[in-house]
């Protein structure tokens, strides 16, 4: 016999709490309105080891940390940003529960009933892709409170026509469209049949009504029930990557994140009342020296499980399909950007190998401009030795870097100048080897 209890849903403050008590950490306080004081966020940052002068508002800061833990921040979740207000500065339930699921590597699970009935069938002609509900069904609220990364097991209803009342299958939460309001989609991944389905008789979910859609378990009791269905999950741990997982050259998929940057970008297309952009009247002239590169130092863990860098070097997860969206807005902002101080667009040059993306024309005057959308807050971005070429020759490059590229309305524009990259940090991230054939044994 499995044994479980069903899980109270978490609130914020419980959230916080769990969260506090993981990193050592003194809890905060919270209001009334289940507001976390800021500073809570700033605690958690430092305490992984990293901090962020440019994390000044509670959205930059969530997005700073989930970034951190291998996640893509959502600002139609994970706070207020997308409302149309954009205002608020609130912090959700669900980025908390993210953050101390990534954490932990503990995912959310729940039991989803479905059936193929008449009266479920209009909500579950596709299962193994999407579960439909409504803001009728019971458990919803920890659901959307858990989202992506979160695990569920289906179990089939007495009147569903194959393997009534047994557990039937596994999947992991993808995405939750659409919104705040129901009705939802939990678009699912990595579907699949349990070999042998569970029946209830087995399974006793203290506090459990089989009346109730969805219903949060343990992660304990999730890991039985797949265990006795003779399953061995796709993703049997959180489908979450830690901070002490997490690599440069790691690369991961992230639930959500392709949905979450298509909704933003689809959303919340840039326009020149948002962007602010200071030109200079003359660029620096000449050759310029860029600082010499600095060189990483590691040490080995006690585990020896990880090699742990020295000094932090935040480059971002290497995600192409995300990197190429983030790009690629950053691109419309700053062409945007420069329109708006009458510069013409006289070039595209990205695929021409030239060592800058775009040439813009005002008068007698020239900008090769080199164009880098970052998705935190911080100014760090890499240069090809073609740019760095450019950034020590070229009267006429520039760089406009895009940070929080991906955030609805946030996002700022920085035009940076040789001069600033003479004086920057360079740090090498990488060599490229080429041997001799004739000399390899």
């Amino acid at each position: 016999m499995i044994l479980g209890v069903k899980v109270k849903r978490p609130t914020k403050t419980v959230l916080v709490q769990q969260i506090s008590e993981f990193l050592g950490i003194p809890a905060p306080s919270v209001a009334n309105g289940s507001s976390v004081e800021s500073a809570f966020l700033d605690t958690i940052i430092s305490t992984l080891g990293s901090s962020s002068a440019a994390a000044s508002t509670a959205y930059r800061k969530v997005e700073f940390i989930l970034d951190l833990l291998g996640m893509t921040y959502d600002p139609f979740w994970d706070t207020s940003e997308a409302t149309k207000t954009g205002g608020g500065s609130t912090v959700t339930v669900r980025a908390y529960s993210r953050i101390l699921a990534a954490l932990t590597q503990t995912p959310r699970c729940f039991l989803l009933s479905v059936s193929d009935a008449p009266t479920g069938a209009k909500w579950e002609l596709n299962h193994e892709e999407v579960y439909r509900y409504d803001d009728r069904v019971t458990g919803r609220l920890s659901l959307n409170d858990a989202g992506p990364g979160s695990k569920i097991i289906y179990y089939a209803t007495r009147s569903s026509s194959v393997h009534p009342m047994h557990f039937i299958a596994i999947a992991d939460i993808d995405y939750i469209l659409y919104g705040w309001d129901g009705p939802w989609e939990a678009r699912l991944a990595n579907f699949q049949h349990l070999e042998q389905p569970v029946p209830i008789q087995k399974v006793e979910i203290a506090g459990r009504n089989q009346q109730h859609a969805i219903t949060e378990i343990s992660f304990d009791t999730y890991k039985e029930i797949v265990a006795a269905g003779n399953a061995l999950s796709k993703n049997p741990s959180p489908s979450l990557t830690g901070i002490v997982r997490r690599s440069r050259d790691h690369l991961i998929t992230d639930p959500g994140r392709d949905l979450t940057t298509d909704r933003v970008a689809s959303t919340f297309a840039p326009n020149e009342m948002q962007i602010e952009i200071s030109i200079p009247i003359e660029l620096p002239l000449g050759y310029i020296q860029l600082a010499e590169p600095h060189v990483p130092t590691y040490n080995q863990s006690v585990s020896e499980v990880s090699v742990i860098m020295q000094e932090s070097s935040r480059s971002g997860i290497r995600d192409r399909d995300r990197n190429k969206r983030a790009e690629e807005r950053a691109i419309e902002i700053a062409i945007r950007a420069l329109s708006s101080k009458g510069w013409q667009l006289s070039g595209d040059k990205q695929k021409d190998g030239v060592g800058y993306d775009l040439e813009f024309k005002i008068g007698t005057r020239v900008l090769h401009i080199e164009v880098k959308g970052i998705q935190g807050p911080d100014l760090i971005f890499n240069l090809t030795p073609k740019e760095t070429w450019r950034a020590e020759t070229d009267d006429n490059w520039a760089v406009i870097a895009v940070t929080s590229v991906l955030s609805p309305n946030s996002f700022q524009v920085h035009f940076i100048t040789r001069e600033r990259l003479q004086i920057a940090r360079r740090t090498i991230l990488g060599y490229r080897i080429a041997l001799d054939s004739q000399l390899v044994e």
